[in-house]
């Protein structure tokens, strides 16, 4: 008889995926209580939209820290970031079967692994002609990402999925 793997480690990554889920559907909650935006109309104007920038008890940056735990510091710039999941590095994969799939998937990757701040961060660092950040140092930052991802519990964890 075959041993099963132990899924702990599996099974432990999942809950705290569960916990990073349920906090960013409670800050996507309490956005959408700022900004109501009605299908055809116009999109709001950004001065006119509320700012929670200064508010009492609010900080941004602890946020960013709470939902985006994680820091890759490249060019002497830091980027937030959260854990990427196992079927994000797969499709990661996949999606480097032609260049603008590529160019796609790349885009979808950080900016959704990175934080908001960090992902306009590294835009805007990609198109200011005065600065020294390139695709290279864009290429450091997904793969300083990538292969922490690549040690984490959840990629590590044994797979009981069907064998033929």
């Amino acid at each position: 008889m075959t041993e099963q793997p132990d899924t702990t480690a599996a099974f432990e990554a999942d809950a705290a995926r569960d916990d990073e889920v349920a906090a960013l559907r409670a800050r996507l909650a309490e956005l959408e209580a700022h900004t109501t935006i009605t299908p055809g109309a116009a999109a709001p104007d950004a001065a006119a939209a509320p700012s929670t920038e200064g508010d009492a008890g609010d900080d941004g940056a602890a946020e960013d820290a709470d939902l985006f735990p994680r820091t890759a510091t490249i060019a002497d710039h830091d980027f937030r970031y959260r854990m990427p999941r196992s079927g994000a590095l797969a499709a990661l994969g996949i999606g480097f079967t032609t260049d603008t799939m590529q160019i796609q998937t790349v885009q979808r990757f950080l900016s959704g692994y990175l934080a908001p701040a960090s992902f306009e961060s590294m835009m805007n660092l990609l198109m200011d002609p005065e600065v020294d950040f390139e695709e290279e140092q864009m290429g450091e930052l997904l793969e300083a990402i990538v292969d922490e991802a690549a040690e984490s519990a959840e990629v590590q964890a044994p797979k009981n999925g069907p064998t033929r």
